[in-house]
C-alpha cells in the first residue's frame, strides 16, 4: 500500500512505516506487564476493525483517483483523435 501511495518518495514512505512499526512494538512491550491478556485481545480487536475500515478508505479513495486519472487521459487522446480526425475532413473537403 505504501508503494502505491507514495511511490514518488517509496524510501521515505518506508522508513515511517518502519518508525510506525517499531513505535507499535514498544507500546505492545510496555503494556505487556501493565495489563491482562483479556484486555489487550479486546482492544486488538478494536485496533484491527479500525485498521479494515482504514484500509477500506484508503483502497477506495486510491481506485477512485485511479479511474479519475484514466478518464482524463481518455478525454485527452479523445480530443487528440478528433483533431485529427477534423483534419483528414478538411484535407478531403478541400481536394473536392
Amino acid at each position: 500500500m505504501y508503494g502505491v501511495i507514495f511511490a514518488d518518495n517509496s524510501e521515505g514512505a518506508f522508513s515511517a512505516y518502519r518508525f510506525y512499526e517499531s513505535i507499535g512494538m514498544v507500546i505492545g512491550y510496555i503494556f505487556n506487564s501493565i495489563l491482562c491478556v483479556g484486555v489487550r485481545l479486546y482492544f486488538l480487536i478494536g485496533l484491527f476493525a479500525v485498521s479494515c475500515v482504514l484500509y477500506y478508505f484508503c483502497e477506495h479513495a486510491q481506485s477512485k483517483h485511479k479511474i479519475r486519472e484514466l478518464r482524463g487521459n481518455l478525454k485527452l487522446e479523445s480530443t487528440r483523435s478528433l483533431a485529427k480526425s477534423q483534419t483528414r475532413v478538411d484535407s478531403y473537403l478541400s481536394s473536392l
